[in-house]
């Protein structure tokens, strides 16, 4: 997956609950990056499915629903 859409889900994360939210997501999914990505690289898709897990959790919703509102 490109690092782009980490990007972008980091900022959308640190906007919306601040950097100690993603914070936490890196902390609870632990990618080999260990949170930090460049636009231009390509990163494990299972990080992606985790950090979409992570969120869910995080906002007590479900994966789909998170995938949706990232998708705006």
């Amino acid at each position: 997956m490109k690092g782009a859409v980490f990007v972008t889900l980091k900022t959308m994360i640190e906007e919306s609950h601040g950097p100690t939210a993603w914070a936490a997501l890196v902390d609870k999914v632990a990618p080999e990056c260990e949170g930090v990505y460049d636009a231009n690289e390509n990163y494990p898709d299972a990080d992606a499915i985790a950090y979409i897990g992570a969120v869910a959790e995080l906002l007590n919703s479900s994966a789909s629903a998170v995938t949706e509102i990232f998708g705006r």
